[in-house]
């Protein structure tokens, strides 16, 4: 079953079932697998199911990247980015 967010502030938000992770193949490989696994564990003991990695989604709400990567700066993103922000 795939994770859909049913309540988000900007503080917490709810999630259920399994959680899809986005992270840039461009940046760092050895920070990104490091950032990628410890986020995986926390979400998977906090959630109770296993999270799985994955590629770019345009259904994602979990972005691992640097800040200023394509990933990081698309209108989408950087939207989500700056409003997490303030």
């Amino acid at each position: 079953m795939k994770s859909q967010i049913v309540s988000q502030t900007k503080t917490s938000m709810l999630i259920s079932g399994v959680v899809k992770i986005t992270y840039d193949k461009k940046d760092d490989e050895a920070i990104t697998k490091y950032a990628l696994i410890n986020l995986k564990n926390d979400l998977t003991n906090v959630l109770g199911e296993e999270a799985i990695l994955a590629t770019e989604s345009k259904n994602s709400k979990i972005i691992v990247a640097t800040i200023d990567t394509s990933l990081a700066k698309s209108q989408k993103n950087y939207e989500l980015l700056r409003e997490a922000t303030k």
